[in-house]
């Protein structure tokens, strides 16, 4: 008997009226939460009468690196809160007597912390400033994929570990094979029926009962040769039979890990899993009568998906202080049928060692998984150690129960299906990686948390799984400006780019480590500006690979300005696009800012 690795969430009731959702949603508009919201960065309304002039723009100072202006109670709060930038947020717009209650769009300001610390007392304290008619967090924009899945937005690991961005380009195939080797699921439940498996070689004269969760008939014969007879959606290794179902109320732990594997996507119901499209081998290894606490006859369903063609075997499960020789035999073997197995790392807080070891979790080809909270951090309850590949979400994870409902759930139970999710992902692509080729990408693609988490460096694998770099890092670049400076092109001839002349911007793009080599680079820049004429608005780069820069070659592009600007801050767009002739396409848009002058080279002259 093995032990789960799930630990339950006591204070979270299941989820039957969807109107519970909205109370979820209000709670996250008010505290900031990770996944939605940008850190370090509140959005600030001050009121129109405290400025005097049309641009309606403040004039500040930095002191020790805190921003000081002449309201004192902005400064009060600055001081406590530490804010050390601000930045008004649309310097120009073309009706500025425009309002909305008192809210013009000039007097909105985008204010910087120095850390994320303290971010809810700061937006509190802002937004009960005289001066200031709200403050709230900045949110972070998807132009993504979103699934219509009911309860979606209750699913925060999803967009933490970028999911909605691998969507655009995949949701899984039926063709990729989890295998979910646990105490059986509840394989009618309405998010998962349409994606379970069917072994087609064994459906011959077999009923299969959707609305019951029967299964019938059949011709007694082990047609798909995996030594099981007649097991049309996997097998019941408790009581030996062709049906895994499981709905006991002490039992869903299997149903939950299936949902957050490949819960269906986009049905509008409930949850979605991170492979919306995939097939989930049922295997059951608990009673249907009363509850367990483990999972019986593990290896046993690892030996059978492996048979049975399974690409991905998950295990949330463990047990602990045995050799290992028997765990490591077991894992071989699916490792050399083509299966990468992923396991839970446990739920001790424990350091795996010499000295404390735990399996399937830290078998040699297996990939052990730690399970993170919704800032990176490692949980508290996950175990720990080198044998970590790495780290996923395990926290209060949304996913199926029994009784076709939704419950949240906390474990490397929890994280082990997540990475499972994403491996099924990328496999959807690479159909033919090997089982070491897809542990490799998993963990090569991870975000460093180490810096998070001082007191765990090197013990939480590679870092946090993410899914958009694991998916396509080898199929698209990642272009972002590395550099930009601006220079007078036509005008006085001093050098510094002034209001009424000419001035070119030259920009260098950064294609990120560890993807792919960026060919036929060209970069649009707009601007919504009505006070600047683009004159030369498109340049094309040389191609470059991840982790290398690509230079314009002094290929500029070029702007001009009426004499009189009002802002001397203008704000700009690029837009990239590269790889057009590819299976995949890139492109993508970049803000940023460009800061004229009104000095002259030379001036103010001082006079001894």
């Amino acid at each position: 008997m093995y032990k789960l690795l799930a630990v339950v969430i006591l204070l979270s009731s299941i989820i039957i009226e969807w109107p519970l959702l909205a109370a979820d949603i209000e709670v996250n508009e008010i505290a900031f939460h990770r996944a939605y919201h940008n850190p370090k960065v509140l959005i600030v309304c001050f009121k129109k009468d405290d400025f005097g002039q049309r641009s309606n723009k403040i004039d500040f100072i930095i002191e020790d690196s805190i921003v000081m202006t002449e309201f004192e109670s902005f400064n009060t709060i600055a001081q406590k809160h530490k804010i050390n930038n601000i930045k008004q947020m649309h310097p120009f717009v073309s009706r500025p007597q425009w309002n909305e209650d008192g809210v013009y769009l000039q007097n909105i300001y985008r204010i910087y912390l120095e850390s994320n610390d303290d971010i809810n007392a700061a937006r509190l304290a802002l937004a009960n400033d005289k001066n200031i008619i709200y403050a709230e967090f900045e949110a972070k924009h998807f132009s993504l994929y979103e699934p219509n899945d009911a309860l979606y937005d209750r699913q925060w690991h999803l967009p933490i570990i970028n999911t909605p961005q691998a969507w655009d380009y995949v949701k899984g195939s039926e063709e990729v094979v989890v295998a979910i080797t646990d105490t059986g699921g509840k394989w009618n439940h309405p998010d998962l029926a349409d994606n379970i498996w069917i072994n087609e070689a064994e459906i011959e004269n077999v009923t299969i009962n959707w609305a019951t969760g029967e299964i019938k008939g059949g011709n007694g014969k082990d047609d798909s040769g995996n030594g099981k007879v007649d097991d049309v959606i996997g097998w019941d290794f408790y009581d030996d039979n062709n049906n895994p179902y499981q709905n006991y109320p002490g039992n869903s732990h299997g149903t939950h890990v299936a949902g957050i594997v490949g819960a269906v996507g986009d049905n509008k119901i409930g949850v979605t899993g991170v492979a919306m499209n995939v097939s989930l081998m049922i295997c059951k290894g608990a009673p249907s009568d009363e509850s367990s606490d483990g999972v019986s006859h593990a290896y046993e369903q690892i030996i059978y998906a492996a048979d049975s063609g399974a690409d991905i075997i998950n295990c949330s499960w463990i047990s602990y202080n045995n050799q290992g020789t028997y765990a490591n035999n077991v894992v071989n073997y699916a490792t050399a049928l083509g299966s990468l197995v992923i396991a839970g790392a446990g739920n001790l807080n424990r350091e795996h060692t010499s000295n404390l070891q735990a399996y399937p979790s830290d078998a040699t080809n297996s990939l052990s998984v730690a399970a993170t909270d919704i800032n990176d951090h490692k949980a508290n309850f996950s175990d720990y150690g080198e044998p970590i590949g790495i780290s996923a979400p395990g926290v209060n994870i949304l996913s199926t129960w029994r009784n076709d409902d939704y419950h949240s759930t906390s474990g490397t139970s929890m994280a082990s299906p997540v990475v499972a999710g994403v491996a099924a992902l990328v496999k959807t692509l690479n159909p033919n990686m090997t089982p070491a080729q897809l542990m490799s990408r998993l963990v090569d693609t991870a975000d460093f948390i180490d810096h998070l988490n001082p007191d765990f460096e090197g013990l939480l694998g590679s870092g946090r799984v993410n899914t958009f770099k694991a998916v396509m890092s080898d199929k698209i670049p990642s272009l972002s400006v590395f550099n930009f400076d601006i220079q007078e092109q036509y005008g006085d001839g001093d050098g510094v780019p002034n209001p009424g002349e000419t001035t070119a911007i030259n920009i260098s793009l950064l294609n990120d480590l560890g993807w792919n080599r960026a060919v036929d680079i060209s970069a649009k820049l707009t601007t919504e500006y009505s006070e600047v004429n683009i004159l030369v608005d498109t340049v094309l780069y040389p191609s470059v690979d991840g982790g290398s820069i690509a230079f314009n070659n002094d290929d500029n592009f070029l702007f001009e300005t009426n004499p009189d600007l009002n802002d001397l801050v203008i704000p700009f767009t690029l837009h990239i696009t590269s790889n057009q002739d590819g299976d995949y396409p890139y492109q993508t848009s970049i803000d940023f800012e460009v800061e004229l002058s009104l000095q002259k080279a030379g001036w103010p002259f001082q006079l001894t």
